[in-house]
Formats: C-alpha cells, structure tokens, sequence
C-alpha cells in the first residue's frame, strides 16, 4: 500500500535519481573536500602522503589536518665532525727511532798527503785501513795498527785522552784520526803525528812515539813564562809555561822537566 498517489510516487523517484547522478558525478571527479577550518579535523599521528586522513588539500602535522601542502625536509646525511689537527702529532721530530743519532762520519785520507809505501798503513796521511771507521795510529810497542776509536767524544791535539789495550794489537784511544794519544808527565795527551817539521806548524817533528814513528813536539802558544805570576794561561793545570827551545822567542805550555821537549 502507498503513502503517495501514482504522479507524486513518479516525480519522487526522479529526484531521487537525479540525487544519485549528482552524487556520481562528484564521486567521479575527486573525493569530498568538506568545509572545515584548519587544525579542527584530526588525522593519524602515522599520516603519509597519499593515506587519505585528510581531506583535498590539507595534510596531517602533529595529529591535525592542516591547510595546504605539506614541506617536506630531505634528510641530511651524517657528517663527521671536522677534524681536528693532531697536536702530539705535529710537535714530534719528522724522523724514526733509527735515525735519531747519526753514526759516525768514516774516516777519510788526508787531502794531498803522500802516502809511505812500507808498513801496515800511514798515521799522517791516514791510508791504508779498510774499515771505514779504523784509524792508522800506533801502539805503545811502536807497531802500526787499524782500530776504531773510543766510543766518545774525539779529543782535539794536547786535549787529554784515553788508552784502551794497551801494549796490544787492538790498542786504541779516544783521540781524532792522524793523533795518537801518548802519557808523559801531565798524564795522557794528544800528539800528532808528522814525517818533517812542515807536518808541524809551531813546532817540530822531533817527539818520538815508538818504534822510529815521529810526532810533533808541543805546539808554541802564547803563555807567561815569568814565575809566580800568575795566571800562565795554559789549558791545562799541571802544566807551566816555558820558553821554546826548537822555536826561536816562542813560549810553550808543557809537563814540567819537559820544556820545549
């Protein structure tokens, strides 16, 4: 049974239809964007762009739709710190643990000397040693020898000095290459050695080392000869000063009892 007479049942059906058209069409051209204000409508904390919690043009930030479209940040990628320069690193000596201490020059001739044709090796013109370290010097004995030096300093002519094996082949001593280190009065000193008196400036080869080797006799320095003033300006304390007697008007610092040689 109706409600309605036959005209009024058919014009309700054609509003009806014409609703649903209506309502068709809107469907088909996008979704239902309402009129709402912004920040009034919630939508999913977990929002992502195209999930649909909001309406056309809003999008959801902090659990609200918002008007417009969304900023989207591109990620930054992890940089490491800056680094930092390394203070340790720059203060340290630009060289390795082996290279800390420099070994020792070799033993080199001397420039334009002649060397002797006989014997083992020549203590002026240091030659005729193979070890790149050796120096040709003498033992107490008179007998040439190539040894390496005292590992210490190299003591300078009239320094004092030291004797290692003494009266042995392998005697050494701490003095420079072409001196010998010889005792005497004041103790151990540097002598060098010489063929003529031109190997010897200020003095003589007159000093004799052993076995018909000859050595310079002590060098004329400048000292005061004259007794009980002092000081006499000689190097070392247990010598006196003295005239020369191979140097004419020359004074030299000596042993005592051992003047001018």
């Amino acid at each position: 049974m109706s409600f309605f007479p036959s005209p009024w049942r058919a014009r309700g059906w054609a509003v009806l239809a014409a609703s649903l058209a209506a309502a068709a069409m809107l469907g088909g051209a996008g979704c239902y964007n309402p009129s709402i204000a912004t920040g009034s409508f919630k939508c999913n904390t977990g929002y992502k762009a195209g999930s649909g919690d909001c309406p056309d043009g809003f999008h959801c930030s902090d659990g609200f739709c918002i008007k417009g479209t969304p900023t989207l940040v591109e990620p930054q990628p992890d940089v490491a710190p800056e680094a930092q320069p390394d203070v340790a690193a720059e203060t340290k000596p630009d060289v390795t643990p082996d290279l800390l201490s420099e070994p020792a020059p070799c033993n080199l001739p001397v420039t334009g000397c002649a060397p002797a044709s006989s014997g083992k090796c020549d203590p002026v013109c240091q030659t005729g040693c193979t070890g790149c370290h050796e120096k040709c010097a003498s033992n107490t004995a008179g007998t040439l020898t190539c040894n390496v030096p005292l590992d210490t300093r190299a003591r300078g002519l009239g320094e004092n000095c030291d004797i290692a094996s003494k009266d042995q082949a392998a005697q050494t001593d701490n003095c420079a290459p072409g001196l010998v280190c010889l005792d005497d009065a004041c103790g151990s000193r540097c002598y060098h050695y010489c063929k003529s008196d031109a190997d010897c400036p200020m003095s003589t080869c007159t000093h004799d080392a052993g076995g018909g080797i000859k050595t310079c006799d002590v060098q004329a320095v400048t000292c005061n000869p004259i007794k009980n003033m002092m000081p006499t300006d000689c190097p070392l304390a247990a010598q006196g000063c003295y005239l020369s007697s191979t140097v004419t008007d020359r004074t030299v610092c000596d042993c005592p009892f051992q003047a001018g040689g």
